[in-house]
């Protein structure tokens, strides 16, 4: 529900997502996580490492390797002209449509995909504002994090495209892999940073896999 306290990290969000589930009684959770989501995902088995039925993490930021054009967002958010003069640029139909490119390069945006989407709600001020904190914040929290992989017991599944553009395969994916050894690796050839909407077969089948394993 709407709560006007700010909620940045990864950390922070896993500990709330575990608070719901314990006032739901959900005790083992499957978890699936893509991008940013997949390092809440993290967190949340950083948190409690046995307590995930499995974790699925597709295209998931695991590592230290930001993109520098997050890096750049703390020093934005502090200058509100800049701030409010780039969300007017980002907020037009083409930068939309280009961004929107970049996501699911080199595979194609599936049909009224940003039209369902609604971008635009994401790109009012205050929830700008607060993505932009929250992506400013997360390789301090990764490196928090990062040491920790080693503790987790769940299954996990690690999905990553090869030509992903946003989160680099080799120093995300495949890197997560070696951080925890148990864990099976998919990497899929030719797919961006997209996979659970152009490789949904692949998706399914390691969520399958992990409800098997449990």
């Amino acid at each position: 529900g709407y709560n006007e306290d700010l909620v940045v990290s990864p950390l922070e969000q896993a500990a709330l997502l575990w608070r719901f589930c314990d006032a739901r009684g959900i005790v083992d959770p499957l978890i699936l996580g893509q991008s940013y989501g997949g390092a809440v995902a993290l967190a949340m088995a950083v948190l409690r490492p046995a307590a995930p039925s499995g974790l699925c993490l597709v295209s998931a930021a695991s590592s230290t390797y930001i993109p520098s054009a997050a890096q750049g967002v703390e020093m934005l958010m502090r200058l509100k002209s800049i701030r409010q003069a780039t969300l007017a640029t980002i907020s037009s139909p083409r930068f939309i449509e280009m961004s929107m490119q970049k996501m699911f390069t080199p595979e194609a945006v599936p049909e009224g995909y940003i039209e369902h989407l609604g971008p635009k709600m994401a790109l009012r001020e205050k929830l700008f504002r607060h993505q932009m904190l929250q992506v400013s914040s997360l390789g301090k929290t990764l490196a928090r994090m990062t040491p920790q992989y080693q503790n987790i017991a769940s299954p996990v599944e690690i999905l990553h495209g090869t030509m992903d553009d946003v989160l680099d395969h080799d120093l995300h994916g495949l890197w997560l892999s070696e951080e925890i050894p148990h864990a099976g690796f998919t990497s899929l050839p030719g797919a961006g940073h997209m996979p659970h909407h152009t490789r949904v077969d692949d998706v399914t089948r390691a969520i399958i896999r992990i409800a098997l394993s449990r």
